[in-house]
């Protein structure tokens, strides 16, 4: 076996758990309008089943450090891809909001494990065989989504259950993990109890002010939870955009995150490439532009074929940004690449997982329109932000 065919099947092996949050990530925001009607929930209560996913996987990104170093990324990987199963069936099965909540503070929890587990697994294989993997990694996930979202599509034209969605991919999906297990790498550190700290303290150190960093770092921080958010916003409430507002069948409303997701792909995909040509500043504004367009056309149109490529002008904007900020706090100069890495993924999620479930509450007091012109807000932030990079340059 060559180091080429190596690195391959390892890689491979890695991007299975990526595509595996991907797709459970895209089945759940495909699902939402029949969620919503199975449990009977308004949108008020829907922004606080959101919430709960947002604030379990945030405390769960936290607090996933001394987990994986006593138990290695292999195993939280083996035993997430299993409960994260499990977590889809109990949201399929909720029959009211309390049960929901409870299934989505489950589910939340073990995303944001996987997470973090996950993208170790990625710097493992890029530390063992010197290659980028990471990249390729990620678009597995958009992958996933992809997938999950065209299932969704599909299985509401069949039925309101989400059940049967859930345990068709599943099914096909889990076949994949025994395989996918012996190729994961484990970690080349020795790890001892007496090093690790107890979750509580992780969360009050992640939560402290104590060596705060430079604002370039928190100002990119910010400006990749603006785009995080986006991204939220649009997974979770373009499909309900589209059902409510256009009263557009769940089949066709489904399609939004698979077309966001797939546009997403290639688009990460060029983002090394695109940055060797044009300079930071440039990329965001051209990206930042495309959003706001897509974004007109989202709100301001009302023909459905239209207000497709205005979601996909969004995704196109949104692709490019978030490997830009990270790549630009990991380099400034006098910092800790790792903890400045860190602290922008910790504003990240923020952004994503948090954001979207106060829409939910906006959406509450006038309608999704309304509230999805915070796309508006999160792009020109962005865009007055991203000078920063022309003094940095």
């Amino acid at each position: 076996m060559t180091a080429m065919s190596d690195f391959f099947k390892t890689k491979l092996a890695g991007a299975y758990y990526f595509a595996c949050v991907g797709l459970a990530y895209g089945t759940f925001t495909s699902r939402l309008p029949a969620l919503k009607i199975q449990t009977e929930i308004n949108e008020a209560q829907l922004g606080l089943i959101l919430l709960t996913v947002g604030g379990s996987s945030f405390v769960a990104l936290l607090t996933a450090k001394p987990l994986i170093l006593r138990f290695t990324s292999k195993k939280v990987l083996n035993i997430g891809a299993l409960l994260i199963a499990l977590a889809l069936v109990c949201l399929s099965l909720s029959p009211n909001f309390l049960i929901l909540a409870l299934a989505s503070v489950f589910f939340g929890l073990v995303i944001g494990f996987l997470d973090v587990a996950m993208n170790t697994q990625g710097v493992l294989v890029e530390q063992e065989f010197g290659r980028s993997a990471l990249s390729s990694m990620h678009a597995a996930n958009s992958g996933g989504a992809v997938v999950g979202a065209l299932a969704g599509s599909l299985f509401a034209m069949l039925s309101d259950q989400v059940l049967y969605q859930v345990l068709v991919l599943e099914i096909i999906f889990l076949l994949f993990l025994p395989l996918a297990s012996k190729r994961l790498l484990l970690e080349k550190i020795t790890y001892s109890p007496r090093r690790l700290r107890k979750p509580l303290a992780t969360l009050r150190s992640a939560l402290t002010l104590k060596g705060f960093p430079p604002s370039f770092i928190v100002l990119c921080g910010l400006m990749s939870a603006c785009a995080y958010a986006v991204e939220g916003a649009i997974a979770e409430w373009g499909g309900l955009f589209l059902h409510l507002e256009h009263s557009t069948d769940q089949s066709i409303a489904a399609l939004v995150y698979a077309i966001v997701a797939s546009v997403m792909v290639p688009t990460r995909l060029m983002g090394d490439y695109l940055r060797s040509k044009f300079n930071d500043l440039l990329l965001v504004r051209v990206a930042i532009t495309l959003l706001l367009v897509g974004s007109v056309v989202v709100l301001y149109t009302n023909t459905l074929a239209l207000i497709f490529v205005g979601f996909a002008l969004i995704a196109v904007g949104i692709a490019p940004l978030v490997p830009i900020f990270f790549s630009r706090a990991g380099s400034y100069k006098d910092t800790d690449a790792v903890q400045a890495s860190s602290f922008v993924a910790i504003f990240s999620y923020t952004g994503l997982l948090l954001f979207p479930p106060v829409l939910g509450f906006v959406a509450e007091l006038s309608s999704i329109a309304s509230a999805l012109h915070a796309l508006f807000v999160g792009g020109l932030f962005i865009l007055g932000a991203s000078v920063i990079f022309k003094s940095q340059s």
